[in-house]
């Protein structure tokens, strides 16, 4: 079967920006976040800064691809009709199989940017914007779909998502990346469910 022309263009724009997120998580480890430039970050990649600026807004996007993933599987929820606890399940589903692809990441840029993430405040500042930015798509999408008590579900599945994730993340980034994220989020999403 031969490929189509967009098809080979998204595989190249895949392979692309994730060639631009090893430079980065390499020169960022190497250098600190504050002192590598853009320029060198698309150098480093064998790219132009104006190819770098077609693909990433910020410096902070280069490692926050995840984050990218997970809004394309966020704006896929079907929120019609759905009851809360279903819509949770669904959001503990996506952060689970988006654990499972960091734990499988053969080269270890994935686990790499978490850990840059989570030791690199200015990483971890827009990280955390761009997932509230994220979780308030899905909050407007309930709203506009007319779920009862949609602004609130939505305020909730945000805050319950996210702080189950990041305190598996947290507890993942004090082990040094040791640990399974996979494991530690369902252990986080155990103790969760012990909670409530």
């Amino acid at each position: 079967m031969t490929e189509t022309p967009s098809d080979l263009r998204s595989r190249r724009r895949v392979q692309l920006r994730a060639q631009v997120q090893a430079a980065a998580v390499r020169l960022f480890a190497e250098r600190g976040f504050a002192a590598t430039p853009v320029a060198d970050l698309a150098r480093a990649a064998g790219i132009s800064e104006r190819t770098y600026f077609r693909h990433f807004r910020t410096k902070e996007d280069a490692v926050l691809l995840d984050l990218e993933d997970l809004a394309r599987r966020v704006r896929a929820v079907d929120v019609d009709g759905r009851a809360p606890a279903r819509l949770l399940e669904q959001i503990e589903g996506i952060y689970a199989e988006l654990a499972e692809a960091m734990d499988e990441d053969d080269a270890g840029t994935r686990r790499e940017a978490q850990l840059l993430i989570a030791r690199t405040p200015a990483l971890r500042e827009a990280a955390t914007r761009r997932h509230r930015e994220i979780m308030e798509d899905l909050r407007h999408r309930l709203v506009e779909a007319g779920v009862p008590d949609a602004d609130l579900l939505g305020r909730l599945l945000a805050q319950i998502g996210t702080a189950t994730l990041h305190a598996a993340l947290d507890a993942w980034a004090d082990q040094e990346g040791a640990a399974s994220i996979a494991a530690l989020y369902a252990r986080s999403r155990a103790v969760l469910r012990a909670l409530i």
